[in-house]
């Protein structure tokens, strides 16, 4: 289950790399790399094969399907307290949604079971605005 407690990933510095001019939910941006970054490696794929196994729920109701990316990046108020966020990107925010909720019941089911820090850290997972800020 995901836990309320707010997850704290152990030295944010060795896992964030560049800023981002980006701030997403007012929190900075910063590019993913080292220890955060390997993790996006394992997961990704299987996220991935995820979301391609259900494209046509995922656009099921959508008057025109529209394609969907994830991404990972540090965010936090200051780099000290940065977390690594699966970002998903989509301009339906039904689409998003729906997105995050299947990668959230698989994290919980088990599928993406093998990478012990979603569990240990909690995997903040956010979607873009309406208006996908950039």
């Amino acid at each position: 289950m995901f836990s309320t407690k707010k997850p704290v990933w152990e030295n944010p510095e060795k896992s964030a790399g560049s800023k981002s001019h980006r701030r997403i939910g007012g929190q900075n941006c910063y590019e993913a790399i080292g220890p955060a970054y390997e993790v996006f490696l394992e997961i990704g794929p299987r996220i991935k094969e995820l979301l391609d196994a259900y494209n046509d729920e995922l656009g099921c109701g959508e008057q025109m399907q529209h394609s969907i990316a994830f991404y990972m990046f540090m965010i936090g108020s200051e780099l000290a307290k940065s977390q690594p966020t699966l970002i998903f990107a989509s301009r339906s925010k039904r689409q998003r949604t729906m997105a995050q909720a299947l990668v959230k019941e698989n994290i919980e089911s088990g599928y993406l079971v093998g990478v012990p820090m979603i569990w240990q850290f909690g995997w903040a997972i956010w979607t873009l605005c309406d208006k996908g800020s950039h």
